[in-house]
């Protein structure tokens, strides 16, 4: 017995196009929220694979992008930099959608289940200037006995820009 599941939404069509780029990667350097437009998620998880919302409450993400080939984001707390994650060039990939980040193979364990997932983030901006965050992720679950399940999800986030005292 194998059991699956799949959640792709559409993109909103609300939402202002992304944007193209048409010699390789969008730039996306700016400063955003770290709270989603739908107050949905957290844009600082993209830096790694913790829960930096739990430990210093981030208000905002900056990302710098191109800076000598290097995908730079920190996330702030106020006026203090509270973690940091750096990108070289052969970490990330410019698809047609944007930067596509990779954060892995990632495990959790509990009771009478497990996962196994994969899970890649793709960044891009919007028209009007928000930063698009496309999540996607592949599962396997194992649950009680051995009884499997797959799972694949994916989801749309948007980030305002914000305008931040940068003389710290």
């Amino acid at each position: 017995m194998f059991i699956s599941c799949a959640s792709h939404p559409k993109y909103p069509e609300e939402w202002k196009k992304p944007v193209v780029s048409k010699d390789g990667c969008v730039d996306i350097s700016g400063t955003y929220s770290n709270t989603s437009d739908l107050g949905s998620g957290y844009l600082s998880r993209i830096i790694e694979n913790m829960d930096v919302e739990r430990i210093n409450q981030p208000t905002h993400v900056t990302i710098y992008y191109p800076e000598s080939d290097i995908l730079s984001i920190t996330a702030w707390a106020g006026d203090t930099p509270i973690a940091a994650k750096t990108h070289r060039k052969d970490q990330i990939k410019c698809t047609d959608e944007g930067i596509e980040l990779s954060l892995g193979f990632e495990s959790e364990s509990g009771g009478l289940a497990a996962a196994f997932s994969f899970v890649d983030f793709t960044l891009n901006k919007t028209e009007d200037g928000y930063l698009l965050v496309i999540y996607e992720s592949d599962t396997f679950y194992i649950i009680g006995p051995g009884i499997p399940l797959a799972g694949t999800s994916s989801y749309y986030s948007r980030f305002p820009p914000v305008e931040v005292n940068t003389e710290y």
